[in-house]
């Protein structure tokens, strides 16, 4: 169910209305049911996995805070992932089959839960305890995320690596689909415990409550990545009504619709062309444009959907977190990730980065902290070898600025120093995009090599593309521009009544009349 489509329009409208005229009791199952709803669209099977996770999470947070549940409990809740796989396999829902194996899998989950649960509640050392149950949801669902998001790419790397040496390599693997948003509410939920572990915040004794927290609808696909201390008091507590939800949700959905309809989808067609598989040698121009387009393409598509999850959220009266604040205004690669993808820079730096040390040890220490921080946070984006690149490649430009006081002190000097910064940063961030986007590390090195294929002969040929371009980006520029001074990319509410209408009415001009169908959002992949 795609946020640009008709049925994720009629879901919102009719959790809206039914929110705000339900008691306040009510109003989490509502949620809790929209948002399972929602993700049962996509694929009613993986609607297990969710629940496995959630029930993972919430029967270790309460061991931790020694509040176990009992065993009776703990069973029913441990049943949910294979009594649902049972039914969508008996009733055969979305025409969907389950395995003899799948089916096993899932049913075994109980009998590791009650176990682990009964032997590590034994441990009379409290601080064993809390770790125990610490490791457990961890080693659970990081496992679960592993083998769905990873297996085919260690096993097929496996296989090129045995072929190198002049071995078969010879045999079958099955395939796995990758459930939606795994990487989001995994994420989501390692937060939740080890805030838990650190006495940050206090477990919920309430499942659906947990759960919801888990799988909120607006956000559960493709982030914002929220913490528990930000969602849970406003599932807890709903907030009252007023009109301000209202405006603030409607105008947060046209910008995020504006971003990916009219902004992303069109420059698509350019990425696309240049970064195809089956695309002969391009020079300078193409390449350049191609990964401009999808420099713009990218953040239409990934600030647009958080846009559009703030805004959904907004008119059920909860705040999620800033995702993008003008990334591509930064001076540095430190301020890029403090404006690029927040809440998910946020996390590695606060549950990878530091509980490494940070910046706080030698030279050493802190280059080898932000290297695993950095290709980790490219792995997870994806099971390849380009965004393990990636990852690298941002880390070695973290690291060059973190040890390079000339830069840091242009970037704080006058506008031609902060000009010549952000100039450089721009390069240095499409270099990144084209690793990120490239199929394949050939790919890549094809576009790399593109770039110095200058031929002037062939300048009229992307003339046309090159205006094409600057369409669909010169708009998403001056709504920047006009919301410059504002802490959020979407807020204009420091303009005048009269000027904000004929922006908002620009904005739905141009995304109504856009002419390209609508393409999947990228992070959907990831």
């Amino acid at each position: 169910m795609s946020f640009v489509s008709l049925e994720y329009g009629c879901l919102l409208l009719a959790a809206f209305i039914l929110f705000w005229v339900s008691p306040r009791p009510w109003r989490i199952r509502l949620l809790f049911a929209a948002s399972y709803l929602f993700y049962m669209a996509w694929d009613v099977r993986f609607v297990a996995l969710l629940l496995a996770s959630s029930t993972t999470y919430y029967l270790c947070g309460l061991g931790i805070a020694n509040r176990q549940k009992s065993s009776g409990k703990i069973t029913a809740l441990a049943l949910l992932p294979g009594v649902w796989l049972a039914l969508c396999s008996i009733f055969e829902i979305q025409g969907r089959t389950v395995s003899n194996e799948v089916l096993i899998a899932a049913f075994s989950f109980l009998p590791v839960m009650l176990g682990a649960n009964r032997l590590i509640g034994k441990m009379s050392s409290d601080q064993g305890r809390r770790k125990g149950f610490l490791w457990l949801a961890l080693g659970i669902n990081l496992g679960l995320l592993g083998f769905f998001k990873y297996f085919n790419f260690f096993a097929d790397s496996v296989g090129g690596l045995v072929e190198q040496f002049g071995l078969s390599s010879s045999w079958t693997l099955t395939h796995i689909i990758l459930p939606v948003g795994i990487s989001f509410y995994t994420f989501q939920a390692i937060s939740y415990i080890v805030d838990i572990k650190n006495k940050k915040i206090e477990p919920t004794d309430c499942f659906i409550t947990f759960a919801t927290y888990l799988a909120f609808f607006p956000q559960l696909i493709a982030g914002p990545i929220e913490r528990s201390t930000k969602l849970l008091p406003q599932l807890i507590a709903p907030a009252k009504w007023n009109i301000s939800h209202l405006h603030i949700g409607l105008r947060l959905l046209l910008v995020g619709f504006f971003k990916k309809l009219f902004v992303a989808d069109n420059c698509a067609i350019l990425a696309n062309h240049v970064f195809a598989a089956d695309n002969p040698e391009i020079n300078t121009a193409w390449a350049f444009l191609g990964v401009l387009a999808f420099a713009f393409q990218i953040y239409g598509d990934f600030s647009g959907y958080s846009d559009i999850a703030r805004g959904s959220a907004r008119l059920l009266g909860i705040e999620l977190s800033l995702n993008f604040r003008f990334p591509y205004f930064a001076l540095n690669p430190s301020e890029f990730w403090r404006r690029w993808h927040i809440t998910l820079s946020t996390w590695f730096r606060d549950y990878v980065y530091i509980p490494l040390g940070g910046n706080q040890g030698t030279w050493g220490a802190t280059c080898r902290n932000l290297a695993i921080a950095m290709v980790l946070a490219g792995l997870w984006h994806g099971a390849a070898w380009t965004f393990i690149l990636w990852g690298a490649y941002h880390a070695c430009l973290l690291m060059a600025f973190h040890y390079s006081p000339r830069w840091q002190q242009a970037c704080e000097s006058g506008r031609a120093a902060k000009l010549a910064c952000w100039i450089g940063m721009c390069g240095l961030t499409l270099i990144g995009w084209a690793i990120f986007r490239s199929d394949s590390m050939f790919q890549f090195y094809l576009w790399f090599t593109g770039v110095f294929q200058w031929q002037v002969t062939d300048a009229m040929e992307w003339e046309k593309p090159a205006r094409w371009l600057l369409l669909h980006i010169g708009p998403l520029l001056l709504l920047q521009w006009a919301t410059l001074k504002e802490r959020d990319e979407a807020s204009l509410d420091h303009h005048h009544w009269a000027t904000r209408g004929f922006i908002y009415l620009l904005l739905f001009v141009f995304t109504a009349t856009s002419m390209v169908n609508d393409q999947e959002f990228i992070y959907f992949q990831f």
